[in-house]
This record gives C-alpha cells, sequence and structure tokens, in this order.
C-alpha cells in the first residue's frame, strides 16, 4: 500500500507529496543500513519506491526533516504490524 509523505520544502518537481511503495524494492540494500536509515541506502532504494521518482541527487538536497520523514516512513516498513501497532493503535 503506497505511503503518502508530504515534505517541509517542495523538491519533487514542484510537488511537496511524494508516494512511497517498498514492495520488492529492496533487492541489494542492507537492511540494517535502511534502519539505521542510512543516506547512502537511501539513495539507493528511494529512487526506486517513490512516485515521482526522487533521484540520489534530490534525496542529497532534501531538508533534513523531509529526509528523516521518508526515511521513516521506509523504516516502518521493516517493522512488524504487531510491532507499529504496540507503538501508535491507529497504524
Amino acid at each position: 500500500m503506497p505511503v503518502r509523505v508530504c515534505q517541509h520544502r517542495p523538491g519533487l518537481a514542484g510537488d511537496p507529496r511524494a508516494e512511497i511503495s517498498v514492495a520488492g524494492a529492496l533487492r541489494g540494500v542492507s537492511l540494517i543500513d535502511l534502519a539505521n536509515l542510512s543516506v547512502t541506502a537511501l539513495q539507493v532504494v528511494l529512487p526506486r519506491i517513490t512516485e515521482p521518482t526522487l533521484t540520489a541527487h534530490d534525496i542529497a538536497n532534501m531538508d533534513p526533516a523531509d529526509l528523516l520523514a521518508v526515511g521513516a516512513e521506509v523504516g516502518a516498513f521493516l517493522v512488524s504490524k504487531a510491532d507499529r501497532l504496540s507503538v501508535s493503535p491507529t497504524k
């Protein structure tokens, strides 16, 4: 299921929203690096999963708060549903 993330500073071709769909896009990337929100790992994965597509250049120039928000959504995909519900019963 795609997730929409709004940025503080629009940078995705002028669109402040990014749609993220992670399924099948994690090949060749360390899950530990993604869980640690490694910028290098995010620069590999985000172009595969964002719509409109974020490039490595876009990611390198993102506002840190926006990068953290997008990375947190990717990280949430790595957490089991039971664990997500124990932290936030609405998700």
